[in-house]
Order: C-alpha cells, then sequence, then structure tokens
C-alpha cells in the first residue's frame, strides 16, 4: 500500500517491489497487489487489507497510523522522519524510516519480515531493536524491527564506510517525464476542460446542430481521448464565436480561437493551428505534431483537342523511317520481278506490273496484311520479311494509339506558385485572417510571396471567408486556391464522390511548409504534459495509424494512382476524321484532274 500524493513514497515503493516483493512472490508462492491510498479514502480499503497476509505501508505519518489500524502484521516505511517522533503511538506497528537511500541492510529486514509474516510467525511485536541513533550520519534508519527473539540492526555508514558489505541501493530518482505526468495526474484529475475547434478534416470533424458540437472525430480527437485517458480528465467543445482561427488586429487584439484562449475564456483550441512568430507571443503551443506542404487548387485541366492525335504513338523519326521503307522494299521487289522475268528464272512469271504498284502493295501489306499479287520465289520471301516487319508495325501502333488516347491531353492553366503570379492565367484567392494572410501580407514586395499577397492588399475583397467559399471560387474556374495539402485533397475527393470524376485538381508546389500545434492559454500547466503525450503518439506509430484511417482516399489524388478506362469519345478521334475528310476532298480533287485529262486527250485524238 503507497502514499498516492507521494512521489517519494512512489520510488520507495517500486523499489520494494523490484528488490523484494516480486522476487518474493515466486520463492513464497505469494501473491502481491499494490494499491494505492489517499488520505481521504473510503473506509472499505481497511477490510480489504485486513483480509490480506500482512501490508507493507510506504508512506507518510497519517498511512503509518492507518497501517497501525489493521488487524493483520504490517510494516510501515515511513518517507517523513516526524514519524519517529510519534513512534511510541503505533504499538502494533513495525516502522522503518527512510530518508535518502534504502540500504541493503533494511532490505534484508523487509525480506525477513516477509518471509516471516507468510510462514505465520508474526513479527509484530512492539518490542525490537533500537537502529542507528537518531544522530548519526546514516543515511537510512531502521526505528523499530519486530522480529521475535532476533536482534538486528543497520550498522551506521559512518563508522563501516570501509566495508564492502554496507553497500548502498540508491532508489531510483523520478525522470522528468515522470515528474511532468505525476504533477499533470494530480492538476487534471477529475478536470473538465474546456476546448475550443473548428470543423478542419482529417484532424478534425464535427457534426453540428446549430452552434452545438453533437459530435467529433478525427486525428486530434483520437489524442485529446487518450490524453483524457490516462490523466483522467473531460471536456467540453465548443465553436469560436467569429469561427475564425484567429489573427492580430491594428489595435492588439485577438480573434478567433486564437482569442478565445488569449483572453482564457478557453484552456485549449483544438485543431491544426498554424505555428507562427506572432500567435507564440501571445499564447502556448505543444510541440508541432504534424508538418504540412501548401498547394493551390485548381480547376481541372483544360482539355485539349489534337487533330494529329494519330500520330503520336511513333516520332516523327520512326514515320519518316516506316515511309521511307514502304518506298525502298517497294522498289527493290520491283527490281527483283523484272530482273526474274527478264532472265526468265522462273516459269511463274506474273504479269508486268509497275513501279507504283509495288510501292502501293506494300503499303497494302502494312494496313490490311494481305499481297493478292503472285510472286515468283525469291520476292515471296522478301514479301514474308515485310509481312512480319508489318505485324510488328500494326501492333505497336495499335497499342500505343489505344493507350494515348484513353488518357486526355491536358495543359494545367498553372504549374507551379511562381508560374500562376507571372502567368496571371488564374485570379488566386486564400483564407482571411489566417497564418497565410499573415506571411503573404508581411513578405518583401519583389519576392513571390510578396507578390501573391499584393494582389489582395490592391483587392481585398478577393480573400474568402471560409474554406467552402474558396473551393466555390474553383469551381467557377475563374480562381486558384490556396490552402493545406490535406484540406485540398478532401475537397478533391468529396468532387470526385459527388459528381463521379475529376473536377478539380492539385498542383502539389509545396511552396512552404507549416507546423501545426495545440494552442493552450500562456503558462498553460498543461503544456509540458500535452507535449510529451504528443511525442510518445508519434514515436509510438499512433499517429501514422490515425491518419491512415482519416486521410482522405481518392483515385483524383496522387499521381501514382490509375485512372480507370473510359470510352473514347470525338474529341479523341477527332483527327481521324480530318484524316478521312482529308482523304475525301483529295479524291474528288483526283477526279476531276482524271476528268480534265481523259478530254484533253480525246480532243487531242479527234484533231488528228
Amino acid at each position: 500500500m503507497t502514499d498516492a500524493d507521494d512521489p517519494k513514497a512512489a520510488r520507495t515503493a517500486e523499489a520494494l517491489g523490484d528488490v523484494v516483493l516480486q522476487p518474493l512472490a515466486g520463492d513464497a508462492a505469494l501473491t502481491v497487489h499494490l494499491l494505492e491510498a489517499r488520505r481521504h479514502a473510503p473506509r472499505n480499503m481497511t477490510g480489504e487489507l485486513n483480509r490480506s497476509v500482512g501490508v507493507v505501508a510506504v508512506g507518510r505519518c497519517w498511512l503509518m497510523g492507518k497501517a497501525d489500524e489493521l488487524k493483520v502484521p504490517a510494516l510501515g516505511v515511513a518517507t517523513e522522519e516526524a514519524c519517529l517522533a510519534g513512534d511510541e503511538g503505533f504499538g502494533h506497528l513495525t516502522l522503518l524510516f527512510l530518508r535518502e537511500e534504502f540500504s541493503r541492510c533494511a532490505y534484508d529486514l523487509t525480506r525477513k519480515w516477509v518471509l516471516r509474516v507468510a510462514s505465520a510467525r508474526s513479527s509484530a511485536s512492539a518490542r525490537g531493536v533500537r537502529g542507528v541513533r537518531r544522530g548519526s550520519l546514516a543515511l537510512t534508519v531502521v526505528r523499530r524491527v519486530g522480529m521475535g527473539d532476533h536482534m538486528n540492526a543497520c550498522p551506521s555508514p559512518a563508522r563501516h564506510a570501509m566495508k564492502r558489505s554496507a553497500k548502498l541501493v540508491k532508489v531510483p530518482e523520478m525522470t522528468h517525464t515522470q515528474k511532468v505526468k505525476a504533477q499533470a495526474r494530480k492538476i487534471l484529475n477529475g478536470h473538465v476542460l474546456s476546448v475550443v475547434l473548428l470543423h478542419r478534416p482529417p484532424y478534425v470533424s464535427l457534426v453540428t446542430d446549430g452552434r452545438r458540437v453533437v459530435t467529433a472525430s478525427g486525428i486530434l480527437i483520437e489524442v485529446l481521448d487518450s490524453m483524457a485517458e490516462i490523466y483522467n480528465f473531460t471536456y467540453t467543445l465548443k465553436l469560436p464565436d467569429d469561427d475564425q482561427w484567429g489573427s492580430l488586429k491594428k489595435d492588439g487584439s485577438w480573434t478567433g480561437m486564437v482569442g478565445e484562449v488569449y483572453r482564457r475564456e478557453q484552456e485549449m483550441a483544438l485543431g491544426p493551428t498554424s505555428i507562427t512568430e506572432e500567435r507564440e507571443k501571445a499564447i502556448d503551443f505543444t510541440v508541432p505534431f504534424d508538418y504540412e506542404p501548401w498547394d493551390i487548387l485548381i480547376p481541372q485541366s483544360i482539355q485539349k483537342i489534337d487533330f494529329t492525335a494519330y500520330l503520336f504513338p511513333f516520332s516523327s523519326v520512326v514515320w519518316a523511317a516506316i515511309l521511307a521503307s514502304v518506298v525502298i522494299v517497294g522498289v527493290v521487289m520491283f527490281l527483283m520481278v523484272d530482273f526474274i522475268r527478264k532472265q526468265r528464272l522462273s516459269e511463274e512469271l506474273p504479269r508486268q506490273y509497275s513501279l507504283p504498284h509495288f510501292v502501293f502493295n506494300c503499303l497494302g501489306c502494312l494496313v490490311n496484311q494481305a499481297n493478292k499479287q503472285p510472286q515468283p520465289g525469291a520476292s515471296r520471301i522478301m514479301s514474308g520479311f515485310w509481312w512480319v516487319f508489318s505485324v510488328i508495325f500494326i501492333a505497336s501502333y495499335s497499342s500505343k494509339l489505344i493507350s494515348s488516347l484513353t488518357v486526355r491531353f491536358t495543359v494545367p492553366p498553372v504549374k507551379s506558385l511562381r508560374d500562376m503570379v507571372e502567368s496571371k492565367k488564374l485570379l488566386w484567392t486564400y483564407l482571411a485572417n489566417s497564418a497565410m494572410e499573415e506571411i503573404f501580407r508581411n513578405s518583401a514586395p519583389d519576392t513571390t510571396f510578396g507578390m501573391v499577397g499584393q494582389l489582395h492588399k490592391d483587392r481585398p475583397g478577393l480573400l474568402v471567408g471560409s474554406f467552402d467559399e474558396g473551393v466555390e471560387a474553383v469551381r467557377t474556374q475563374k480562381f486558384a486556391y490556396l490552402e493545406d495539402n490535406s484540406w485540398l485533397e478532401f475537397a478533391v475527393a468529396d468532387e470526385e464522390a459527388l459528381y463521379g470524376e475529376c473536377r478539380m485538381t492539385v498542383v502539389r508546389d509545396h511552396f512552404f511548409s507549416t507546423r501545426f500545434g495545440i494552442i493552450l492559454q500562456s503558462g498553460s500547466p498543461y503544456r509540458d504534459v500535452f507535449t510529451i503525450h504528443i511525442l510518445e503518439v508519434i514515436q509510438s506509430g499512433l499517429m501514422a495509424v490515425w491518419k491512415k484511417k482519416y486521410w482522405p482516399v481518392s483515385r483524383c489524388i496522387g499521381s501514382s494512382t490509375k485512372a480507370p478506362l473510359r470510352p473514347l469519345n470525338i474529341l479523341d478521334l477527332a483527327g481521324t476524321f480530318v484524316l478521312l475528310v482529308a482523304g475525301a476532298v483529295v479524291s474528288v480533287l483526283t477526279l476531276f484532274l482524271e476528268i480534265l485529262v481523259a478530254r484533253a486527250k480525246r480532243e487531242g485524238w479527234g484533231s488528228e
């Protein structure tokens, strides 16, 4: 049994458990239970303790008095020297007093006491052996040890400093983290923490009824719930009165969640709040729980109609090589057949064809993979290799053409923040009274950030008051919206879920990276313990698990995701239709030319 409100008792109890009680639990078939007692604990603890074989009480004098009232053997390890002054009042209790360290001798006495109690040889006698006198230099004082007829005492370290047998076992000191956590448990136990927050997925997702928060979820709610479970506190949630994150006004006052914490109206502001220099002067932040880049949300890239899309599968050099191959192979075959005919090397002599006929025949093989023209043996071999070449060419062309046409040719309006500022193809906007506005407003005019902010210095009405307004500005295809990456990815995922297609896209320029922290009052006693808890959550991997749970998933997000197959539309085949129309026009012109040539010949024959 340990004094829950005494840090020294907690260290001592831990040392006793590790060195004495836990080892004896196996040797003496004991079951060890650790109980924490408080000064105003319920009375039913006495009944629970009286059902045990024996009790080791570690703590201050009030706990020694409680232990002395028990009906079972009790060993008291006092952490206050004042207990010695009233030791005559502890007639039933075996008493040890601890100053700074617990000696090996005292551990041995505790072990013997436990073994005697376990073997039914009670050691609760008021008789005992006086330990080291009060005025000695000993760090450990054994005030009374009831061991029956057995007499023992711990020698003074001052008199036996040279004896190696008098080694001291130092009680471990609490680390800084343990001290912070112990102090936080005292402050937060049963406390109701007032929290102000805004809807900001995936960190905070709210369901509200008017101004009342009905349910809350998200990464930071998971963090808050885990802290509440460990430190035994509850919390209330509310929306900021002005629905803003918080910015510094010209009169020196703060708006939004920052202002409510700064004025000590709320103890905490929960959300992915950017840590800035101005804010840190007014309130305290925990350690950053996440780092997130700023990106650009723009309308879906403009579709480009390419009338030469059917030429895309091959480069211009390849097309030139193929056309040259058609001509060269046609000429070679013509010369080969003509030579065979003149030398009468084959009995199967085809009728004589012109050179253009052979060239167009090679082109026909390339297109429909057929050749109806009779051939002698040598030219058949040449034709066979040409057919193999044609099959490979057609397969390569078809596969590349299909893959290229099922992916639209798009041109993003802007490719980066600097490109957006310099080209001015789109106007841009971002959230008013935010950290982003603060950074752009205070940047030098000749920098990219300064040029971004200059637009809104000249036209302040372009800024939006909420995230929904920013997304709506993008839907009109007139604006680009600057925001945290996760916020923009949620907008893209929601748009896809609503319309079934990617109507907006994120330009991953990562032009700035911001730190997110939880806001606390200046000088808040919770800052250190919340910081420690956030670090533990990150190092344990819980933060990664929660991010995976709440982060948006969409095929429109990320360059590595595959777009689903879609049917080809008229725009994809526009170049092919143009080519067909062009062929029809050329054929009609050729027909007129042939008619003119035929009339000219008839007129010439008539005159003769």
